[in-house]
C-alpha cells in the first residue's frame, strides 16, 4: 500500500505544522503517489490559505489514519 503524506505549516506560526494523508479510492500506486502528490497538495493549500506546504514524500507499508 502506499500512502501520500503532505506536512503542510501556518505561515503565521511556522513551528505549527500537520501532517494530511488523503486517502484515494482506488489506493495509490507508487507512480500514482509521485505524479498526484504536487495536485493534492495544491487543492489542500486552495482550501487553506493561511498554510503552506513544507514537505511530501510517498510512504509504503500499512496505511495509517487518514485525513481527507
Amino acid at each position: 500500500m502506499v500512502q501520500l503524506v503532505l506536512v503542510f505549516c501556518a505561515l503565521a506560526q511556522p513551528q505549527l505544522c500537520r501532517e494530511q494523508r488523503p486517502v484515494f479510492d482506488p489506493p495509490l500506486t507508487l507512480m500514482g503517489c509521485i505524479t498526484g502528490g504536487q495536485r493534492s497538495a495544491a487543492q489542500w493549500l486552495a482550501e487553506h490559505p493561511n498554510w503552506e506546504l513544507r514537505r511530501w514524500r510517498c510512504e509504503t507499508g500499512p496505511v495509517s489514519g487518514g485525513n481527507a
